[in-house]
């Protein structure tokens, strides 16, 4: 299982990291991290204690941070918003209903 695993977590930590600076698919590159810290605090860090060198503190906090990023999405000023915001312009203008046309007088 290492072969499989192990390429899979570089993976998806390279590509994760980059998809959360550019802001895109936020919630799967956290969601991909989310497994990846709580696989690193099960197998390595949780039988070394809290504080030391090793210990889960550090993968504790990545963990929140990128459950964060899961549950909350990337922001305001993400590529995700920017698709969003246009997808919802276009959305709001083809559920607009016509207008009824009026005679001039």
């Amino acid at each position: 299982m290492p072969a499989l695993a192990g390429p899979a977590t570089g993976l998806v930590e390279f590509f994760g990291g980059l998809a959360l600076i550019a802001g895109l698919l936020t919630r799967l590159a956290g969601f991909g991290l989310t497994v990846t810290m709580l696989g690193a605090i099960g197998f390595v860090h949780l039988g070394t204690g809290f504080f030391a060198p090793n210990g889960v503190e550090f993968p504790l906090a990545l963990l929140g941070a990128t459950l964060a990023l899961t549950v909350a999405g990337g922001g305001r000023y993400s590529v995700d918003a920017l698709i969003a915001g246009r997808r919802e312009q276009t959305s709001a203008a083809a559920s607009t209903p016509p207008q009824p046309l009026t005679k001039a007088a």
